[in-house]
């Protein structure tokens, strides 16, 4: 599978689409919603021989839960289970600290096990107070806050910047923080968060105006993303019938430098759906490298991205492609390159939709780059998702 979530209107993945008023015909009544899923995902790792084959497991759990008083009050938790075990798990000693991911203001997250070859560990990525009074509503706790525009990269995804790379990570990040949103009118609304961090250095606020103008949907950003100042915007909409997206976030250093440079991280998209059921997207990224990614077995898709740097490379080039064979089975193609080293990445998928609450894919991704000079496999893996919806 490979990010073919979402749509080409400029608008938030549905999974982000919180507090958006109440309904009337629930108004005043409290409703309990639990639910969540069951996933099973064994996997391979191996470059281009078969004794270099290495196999891991992982079985990911899910728990849901919000509570409405039905006048625009809402309580909401989610925590997510992982256990990971294998040969890949057993061979990196530092595995737990790489699938460790809990980097929120308050920690949230237990690593109960972090043995060799065995690591189990459980993190609640939304824990959140919500109050919604139709033109105004406020957010506080862990929470998504969704300011990306682009499918793929989001340079203005400033509070919980997401590695698309990480098929398995649907809900996507969370961050701690205080939200208000003022909704101006149907088409234009502000907002401003505000993330404490445990170094005022690391602080994150800024404010975030949405407006549509022509057909098109615009958003300007601006205020402090740790140690730099931001400025930021993007657009959203249609060139007849193709989706047109854009995002640049410009980050300027206000400790002198001390945490990296001047820089500016864009990204372009177009996407189309076409009558016989194909979809097509393509999307070019520009950002400054300053950090490395982890390109060992453990899988450059849990490497933490921030929006100053989303891609190991300068340059990137993304093509995908998805196809629905029948009504449950699609099948998916994204290609992934940078001029620097003719690095590649592969990302073929193979999805059934079994039943509705029962879904089978089939997953790969596949890294390439040369290397002193020779063009060569990094890593190849391969996945199975088995996942039960409850």
């Amino acid at each position: 599978m490979f990010l073919l979530t979402g749509e080409s209107t400029g608008r938030p993945h549905v999974l982000d689409q919180q507090y958006e008023g109440t309904d009337s015909l629930t108004k005043g009544i409290v409703t309990k919603e639990l639910h969540g899923y069951m996933k099973f995902i064994p996997s391979v790792y191996f470059q281009d021989r078969a004794d270099s084959v290495f196999s891991e497991g992982f079985l990911h759990n899910r728990i849901n839960l919000k509570i409405s008083d039905g006048k625009g009050l809402q309580f909401r938790a989610e925590m997510r289970n992982r256990l990971y075990y294998g040969e890949v798990v057993r061979m990196q000693p530092q595995f737990g600290s790489i699938v460790d991911d809990d980097t929120g203001w308050v920690r949230m997250a237990v690593l109960w096990v972090d043995q060799p070859g065995f690591v189990l560990l459980s993190n609640i990525d939304r824990l959140q107070v919500s109050y919604d009074a139709g033109r105004y509503s406020l957010v506080l706790g862990r929470q998504r806050i969704n300011w990306g525009i682009n499918t793929l990269w989001n340079p203005n995804d400033l509070f919980n910047a997401w590695n698309f790379l990480d098929f398995d990570y649907e809900e996507r990040p969370g961050t701690d923080a205080i939200r208000l949103r003022y909704n101006a009118s149907e088409t234009a609304s502000l907002e401003l968060a505000y993330s404490p961090a445990e170094s005022v250095e690391n602080h994150t606020a800024a404010m975030l105006w949405r407006f549509n103008r022509s057909r098109f949907d615009y958003q300007l950003l601006a205020g402090k993303y740790k140690h730099d100042l931001v400025l930021g915007g993007g657009f959203a909409g249609h060139i007849r019938q193709t989706g047109f997206k854009g995002e640049v976030s410009w980050f300027n250093p206000l400790y002198g430098g001390l945490y990296g440079g001047q820089t500016i991280a864009a990204s372009i998209e177009f996407d189309r759906t076409f009558k016989n059921d194909w979809y097509l997207n393509t999307a070019v990224l520009h950002n400054r490298v300053e950090d490395d990614f982890d390109l060992t077995l453990a899988g450059i898709y849990r490497s933490r991205v921030s929006p100053r740097q989303l891609m190991p490379w300068s340059w990137n080039f993304s093509i995908s492609a998805l196809k629905q064979i029948s009504p449950p089975i699609s099948a998916s193609l994204g290609l992934v390159f940078s001029p620097e080293d003719a690095s590649t990445i592969l990302l073929p998928g193979l999805n059934w939709n079994v039943a509705d609450n029962f879904y089978i894919d089939l997953i790969g991704q596949s890294f390439f780059s040369r290397q002193a000079s020779n063009y060569q496999v990094i890593v190849n893996s391969l996945y199975l998702r088995i996942q039960l919806r409850y």
